[in-house]
């Protein structure tokens, strides 16, 4: 089974994939004429709600700048411009933006960075068309707003066929990338030597905070993610900035290797100069779409729940996502990786087969079977780069960021990033959760989700106990199968979402222009 799910994530996350979602972001940006640059701004300033006291005035009386509109005309949807923008956050912002990066570096090396920025800048204007495109053919059911993909594939393709298997997509990848993976990340973080919390503990707390949190529905689901998702981000955010601030001299260097290796593969790596471009290219986009998840099809289904007078007006706050998770949050994984442990060039070394040489313990060989192994179940070698910390030991990509924390800030550190990691993977079982709900609603299951509801969360404490690579190999092909039918909805319905900007922008002063 685990062989058959790597062939088929190799040929489906393949050059297939860059093409397909690199070149949709692409196009889009410039169908749209570069919309993810020009109103960044006022993306924001509609996301804090100052775009609507700028614009309606009136109904504000004396208190303009107030928090609280007053007065304000009711608009349609069951949560706010920001609930909508942290529920997609909720997801997006998972142990991705820890585990992922770290295994995007250690596969493609520094390059790799520069292709999840390029995937995140284009992914912008994916973003956005999505969100547009789910308000635009959102429907109003009795359990509240819903819509996604699976709803514009319906009504503006005219294939339901293809809603229905989305639909199907996303309740498998949310039991894999969005459940099963995210904790079993945390439950291994918790369980190291730091803090010493069984994986088993780990998964029923979580198990019970998520329980309750979606057993409230979209609105316990918007205000939890209101709250954690700006809680957990200053959390990661402040710890990376100050390693960062000890390293800052290297830093100049760090983004030279960034772009320097972003075409010209490492020369520690044997192969082809095209195979190996292709695999530093590959590794950034595939965990960038696994990171801030533009193309997927995830987010708009939040986005679809969003009180909006516009469709465009959401388009612009979703497309706020990649910008926070790849641009800023994921930037800041990697930066603190390259500045810190990875910077040591005789400590990173490619797996050859089954031994390696590790040029600082005096020429000795290291193989599989008599090397100690952390993160990794069974103790076997993956077909990436590692980095060497000790005598005795190889630190797997799982404990990468982690180490190097723990190198800048001691063991509070390693104990910092094992706590964002809990953090992270609550946040997006509780994002993905409300996902497979819509598609359920989407399938005509509403019946069924109480049950759903409840092997959501045996999948939870399932998932911290089970195998890793079978879960990443799992979740990495229902990422894929769920981009293909939604990018090409995108494609296939870029001139209305071209005509829809273009309508409210006429509407709407140029003033907002960055």
């Amino acid at each position: 089974m685990q062989e058959i799910l790597k062939q088929a994530n190799e040929i489906l996350g393949g050059p297939l994939l860059i093409v397909l979602l690199v070149g949709t972001g692409l196009f889009l940006t410039i169908r749209l004429r570069f919309v993810q640059f020009r109103y960044l701004l006022y993306a924001a300033r509609i996301a804090i709600g100052r775009a609507d006291r700028e614009e309606d005035p009136h109904d504000y009386g004396e208190e303009f700048f107030s928090k609280e509109k007053k007065d304000a005309p009711e608009k349609e949807g069951d949560i706010s411009y920001w609930q909508a923008l942290t529920v997609a956050l909720s997801a997006t912002i998972g142990t991705g933006n820890i585990v992922g990066v770290a295994a995007a570096i250690l596969t493609g090396g520094p390059g790799a960075l520069f292709w999840m920025w390029v995937t995140a800048l284009v992914g912008m204007a994916t973003k956005y068309s999505e969100a547009l495109l789910a308000v635009k053919y959102r429907e109003k059911t009795e359990l509240g707003y819903a819509g996604g993909p699976m709803y514009y594939i319906e009504k503006g393709l005219k294939k339901p066929w293809l809603g229905k298997i989305f639909a199907f997509l996303t309740l498998v990848a949310a039991l894999g990338i969005g459940n099963m993976f995210q904790i079993n990340a945390a439950a291994g973080a918790l369980s190291t030597h730091s803090i010493g919390i069984s994986p088993f503990a780990t998964s029923l707390g979580v198990a019970l905070i998520a329980g309750l949190v979606i057993l409230g529905g979209i609105q316990r689901i918007g205000k939890a993610a209101s709250f954690l998702v700006p809680f957990m981000a200053g959390f990661y955010f402040f710890g990376a900035c100050y390693i960062l601030i000890r390293n800052i001299k290297i830093i100049p260097l760090v983004f030279a290797e960034i772009f320097h290796y972003a075409f010209e593969p490492l020369p520690a790596i044997s192969g082809t100069i095209a195979g190996l471009l292709l695999t530093t290219i590959r590794s950034g986009v595939s965990r960038g779409l696994f990171s801030n998840e533009a193309g997927l099809g995830s987010a708009p289904i939040a986005a679809a729940a969003a009180k909006t007078d516009y469709p465009v007006k959401q388009g612009l706050v979703s497309m706020l996502g990649p910008f926070i998770d790849t641009l800023i949050i994921c930037t800041l994984t990697g930066l603190t990786i390259l500045t810190g442990l990875y910077a040591s060039g005789d400590e990173v070394i490619r797996i050859l087969g089954s031994t390696a040489k590790l040029g600082h313990l005096s020429g000795s060989m290291i193989t599989a079977a008599s090397s100690k192994v952390h993160g990794v179940s069974g103790g076997e070698f993956w077909n990436a780069f590692f980095t060497h910390f000790g005598k005795d030991a190889i630190q797997l990509q799982n404990g990468l960021t982690a180490a190097v924390f723990q190198h800048n800030m001691g063991i509070w550190g390693h104990r910092l990033v094992s706590l964002g990691l809990f953090f992270f993977a609550v946040s997006t079982i509780i994002g993905w959760y409300y996902y497979s709900d819509r598609a359920l609603v989407y399938l005509g299951f509403k019946k069924w989700i109480p049950s759903y509801q409840l092997v959501y969360v045996l999948m939870i404490i399932l998932g911290g106990m089970a195998n890793i690579q079978l879960i990443w190999d799992f979740s990495a092909v229902a990422n894929v199968l769920m981009a293909f039918p939604n990018l090409i909805a995108l494609l296939w319905l870029s001139r209305r979402i071209r005509v829809e900007t273009k309508s409210f922008f006429h509407k709407h002063p140029h003033r907002y222009d960055n």
